[in-house]
């Protein structure tokens, strides 16, 4: 079997900045699971040729053994190299699995680890003696006896094997990247740079704070820009984290005002659930609210936190304590020194060996 690693790095590093295709893996736990799959790719290329991308730009291999990958070239959504691009298509995927309809099999995100390898096209899989074959669109809804019968020899690729020159962006694809690169840069920015609210002031107060009743009775009006509507659902979730309302719950919050102001956003969901699997490193603060011009009632506010104690404190830790020269009396050089010392130890040595 043969494998390649699913990005390319800009260094030796993996930690450098990536560039890598669209890629999914559907693995079937059992036969029963391969009409799900050929349900999902078929959704899932109804989705990008919505976005107006060609068909020979949407390639579906079956593997010869129990999954099907699917590959879309970056240059469709005309990507430059990125740090973690992996995580950005797992938050990717995992939006698009949150929006399968029902009677579908979901991506395995364990794909969009870093480095992470695919077996190559006409590559040899000894387990099934099959090998791993691109299917035509409508090949996918075959019976999986038919798949497999084809898979028993290697096939020539369907499409023309374009260059990287050859393949060319998408205006409807680069805008559905961009909006979820702008959505995942948001994630990572709150996370890093919010300004946590005390847990115990969230505990202490009766009623939804100012800002949020704001955002949901008035979105329309406060989403004026296309990054503010990825800041309010972050601002909204993580104020349901913090008072321990269900995933289901922070959700519907969202729903409830998201789609009149913003009735394109899709990923609702993954933006959820990506908050509410790393509790620690995404807190409610009122950094968000000012950004997006939400009503605040400040020091009236329990919650108000105007400054960062946390930079502060780092501020405190950073600071070199500078304390006047201390004046010894009966000071030495340290070549005096380091001569006093040789001639204690030859002294302590010499009456050592005398006893």
């Amino acid at each position: 079997m043969c494998f390649a690693s699913t990005a390319h790095y800009v260094a030796q590093d993996k930690k450098s900045p990536q560039l890598s295709n669209l890629c999914g893996d559907f693995d079937a736990n059992s036969d029963d699971d391969f009409v799900k799959i050929a349900n999902s790719l078929g959704f899932i290329i109804e989705r990008f040729l919505g976005l107006n991308i060609p068909d020979e730009y949407i390639r579906i291999w079956f593997s010869g053994g129990r999954s099907f990958h699917l590959e879309i070239p970056y240059q469709a959504f005309d990507i430059e190299p990125t740090v973690e691009l992996n995580r950005l298509w797992q938050f990717i995927i995992n939006g698009l699995n949150e929006n399968l309809p029902k009677g579908c099999h979901p991506f395995d995100l364990n794909l969009y680890t870093n480095p992470r390898m695919l077996r190559l096209p006409n590559s040899y899989y000894p387990k099934y003696d099959a090998y791993k074959v691109e299917l035509a669109h409508d090949e996918i809804h075959w019976p999986i006896g038919e798949i497999r019968q084809l898979a028993r020899e290697p096939s020539e690729s369907l499409y023309m094997e374009a260059g990287y020159d050859e393949y060319m962006p998408v205006g409807k694809a680069v805008d559905w990247y961009q909006e979820h690169l702008m959505a995942w840069k948001e994630l990572r920015a709150n996370r890093d740079e919010a300004i946590p609210v005390n847990p115990k002031a969230i505990k202490a107060i009766s009623d939804v704070p100012v800002c949020v009743k704001d955002l949901r009775e008035n979105a329309m009006a406060r989403l004026r820009s296309q990054g503010s509507a990825n800041k309010a659902q972050i601002h909204d979730a993580t104020y349901s984290l913090a008072i321990r309302a269900s995933l289901s719950e922070a959700i519907a919050y969202i729903e409830s005002w998201i789609h009149s102001a913003r009735p394109e956003y899709d990923n609702t969901t993954s933006v959820v659930k990506t908050i509410y699997a790393n509790p620690a490193k995404y807190r409610f603060s009122c950094s968000l609210a000012w950004h997006l011009g939400l009503d605040c009632a400040k020091a009236s506010c329990p919650l108000y936190q105007k400054h960062d104690l946390r930079k502060h404190a780092e501020r405190v830790r950073r600071v070199d304590v500078v304390e006047e020269p201390r004046v010894v009396e009966n000071a030495v050089s340290v070549s005096e020194a380091r001569e006093r010392m040789r001639n204690a130890l030859i002294t302590l040595i010499s009456n050592w060996w005398q006893l």
